[in-house]
């Protein structure tokens, strides 16, 4: 089946309230998209981040889902949390920030709102601290999707940080009680993160199986070694000379027919750091910059997948470069001492 593409104005300025804020796009283009729509209100939507690269399918889970497929650490028994009308990918900094936030539920959460306007921070960490990929019905998206529109303005008031309109979101599920089963298997983004966040967990037993990405046979999504379904690539990845951030990336020449597509690390790499990693026992930093290696290693020959499929549709004849040299740099004597 064809792809469909569905074009939205830009919304990134609030007058109301002197606000730019590009994140207003998301719940407004999502407004835009269920206006002209129409889907059995069962069906399953599914939310990204564009940073985000799709590594494996995704699979929705259920009753007959075996445990060891997920990664949960809710406090609700696994039954009870599967039967829950929506899903979502735990972002822990949603409920470590609550506090802090010190959001005015009484002036964000419409009056009728009464699950919203009581939501505690048990209850957020439990059923709503969720980001990318965010899974839930038609028919509860078009139910949330107004609230969630006009609750950014509502926080973006007092609370100007970037997870503005994450806590919308989970406002405007709040309101009209559709809870999520909160998982943290879909994603890694973070390297340094803890050992138990997100599917890190899966990489790091990856990792220990003498998985390398960096070579092309290790590229091969194994089923017996369970690993994330998407890569959102929003922080900066280093290990040795190897750099990326999406910023730094010379978007001019991506799609060039001329230039190089970028480089790959080769398997010494990650063999590398791995090699330290295990000499180190359970070092954490040893432990980060091999998942630093894993990273690059898996997104950095994806994209050129995908760069070459673009270019060989857009370049006359479909011919162009294909020689895997271009670095991202990293900007700034800050970041040399990285490398």
């Amino acid at each position: 089946r064809q792809p469909e593409i569905f074009f939205t104005e830009s919304y990134i300025r609030n007058q109301e309230i002197n606000d730019t804020y590009p994140p207003y796009n998301r719940p407004r283009s999502v407004l835009h998209w269920l206006a002209e729509k129409r889907l059995r209100p069962s069906t399953w939507v599914v939310l990204l981040d564009p940073d985000m690269l799709m590594r494996a399918p995704l699979v929705i889970p259920s009753a007959a889902t075996f445990p060891a497929d997920l990664l949960y650490t809710g406090r609700s028994p696994l039954d009870v949390a599967l039967s829950l009308p929506a899903i979502g990918q735990r972002y822990p900094y949603m409920a470590a920030r609550w506090r802090d936030a010190a959001l005015n539920l009484s002036e964000i959460c419409d009056p009728q709102a009464q699950s919203c306007q009581q939501l505690t921070q048990d209850e957020l960490s439990e059923y709503f601290a969720v980001g990318p990929p965010w899974i839930m019905s038609f028919s509860d998206l078009c139910r949330a999707a107004p609230l969630w529109d006009a609750y950014v303005p509502r926080i973006r008031k007092h609370y100007r940080q970037l997870i503005a309109e994450m806590y919308a979101y989970s406002l405007a599920f709040a309101s009209i009680g559709v809870r999520h089963f909160v998982v943290d298997h879909y994603v890694v983004s973070y390297p340094n993160a803890p050992p138990s966040e997100h599917a890190w967990p899966w990489v790091d037993k990856a990792l220990a199986a003498g998985v390398n990405p960096c070579d092309a046979s290790g590229r091969t999504i194994d089923e017996t070694i369970r690993g994330p379904t998407f890569l959102h690539y929003c922080e900066i990845y280093h290990s040795e000379a190897w750099y990326f951030r999406k910023r730094d990336v010379p978007h001019d020449k991506l799609l060039s027919c001329n230039a190089p597509l970028l480089a790959e690390p080769s398997a010494a790499l990650l063999n590398r750091r791995r090699g330290d990693r295990d000499s180190e026992g359970t070092d954490q930093l040893a432990y980060r910059n091999a998942r630093h290696a894993w990273f690059l290693c898996t997104l950095l020959p994806a994209l050129n997948d995908a760069l070459a499929d673009i270019r060989f549709a857009i370049c006359p004849g479909g011919v162009y470069n294909d020689s895997r040299s271009l670095r991202v740099e990293p900007p700034g004597t800050f970041y040399q001492a990285l490398r």
